[in-house]
């Protein structure tokens, strides 16, 4: 498997055919970062602005682009603009697409980047189902409207 080949050797090469092996590799990397990308302080606040009407939300999302630490915010902008490109390519005419439209890749992505603060620092918090519809949202959001919310 491409991830503990990569935990042997990380200057193995990468083989580009095989995308469930190299989206494991990126999400074991967003994973293990100290703190999630989308910070635990942040989180209230992101959680919040998604039981807003969609014109507020977006608001709320750009100032909290403004609180982001930089290298946060710079990760943030490359992964979203990533899988912008991702999703642009689902279901493309003679089957050469893939499967994931936007919501699928928020799916798949949100509980790598955004998650709470375990109670007690032991182990991860289990999100209740609508924390995670929430993140869903959120993620989504931030992937569709990554030229709007970009400082």
């Amino acid at each position: 498997m491409v991830v503990e080949e990569f935990d042997r050797n990380p200057d193995a090469v990468l083989e580009p055919d095989n995308p469930v092996q190299l989206a494991a590799l990126l999400k074991k990397f967003l994973r293990m970062l100290p703190e999630p990308l989308l910070t635990f302080k942040l989180y209230p606040l992101i959680m919040a602005s998604q039981k807003l009407p969609d014109f507020q939300a977006k608001l709320v999302l750009h100032l909290i682009y403004v609180l982001l630490p930089k290298t946060n915010l710079d990760l943030l902008l490359v992964l979203t603009g990533f899988l912008r490109e991702v999703s642009a390519h689902c279901q493309e005419p003679g089957g050469a697409g893939n499967k994931m439209d936007t919501h699928n890749l928020a799916l798949v992505v949100a509980p790598n980047i955004l998650y709470a603060k375990p109670p007690g620092g032991a182990g991860p918090a289990g999100p209740s189902p609508d924390d995670s519809m929430l993140a869903v949202k959120a993620v989504e959001m931030m992937i569709v409207n990554l030229d709007d919310l970009r400082l």
